[in-house]
């Protein structure tokens, strides 16, 4: 589980304790691909969309970014989280390419694993 490291100043415990509990769970690390270029967010989201393949984000002050794909429903969902000190953080497109690859890993024969081989992805 992510570690709430920093709080500001004034937040009730309960909260900080609600944010160690609940904001995040076990998931991968997300990591920067220095080799690659960036990938647009908007557009990887938008062609999972397409292709009926769930995915989203939610971040936490002073804890990163959590993405996720995939949904309980069809038996597959995986996380990943960014910390704000990781390398990938101000580099563009992370969290793109980690949704990306995962879809192609998670769902190979999918209509966007087929976009992406045809090189339309």
């Amino acid at each position: 589980m992510a570690k709430v490291r920093r709080v500001a100043d004034g937040v009730p415990d309960e909260l900080v304790e609600l944010a160690r509990e609940h904001v995040f769970v076990d998931g991968e690390h997300i990591r920067a691909d220095l080799g690659q270029a960036p990938l647009s967010l908007e557009i990887v989201l938008q062609r999972l969309h397409d292709s009926g393949i769930n995915a989203g984000l939610q971040s936490f002050c002073w804890c990163g970014i959590t993405a996720w794909i995939g949904d309980p429903v069809n038996g597959k969902r995986i996380e990943g989280t960014l910390d704000d000190h990781d390398l990938g953080w101000r580099r563009p497109g992370t969290v793109a390419r980690w949704l990306h690859a995962t879809a192609l890993r998670l769902y190979p024969k999918s209509a966007y694993a087929k976009d992406h081989e045809a090189g339309r992805g």
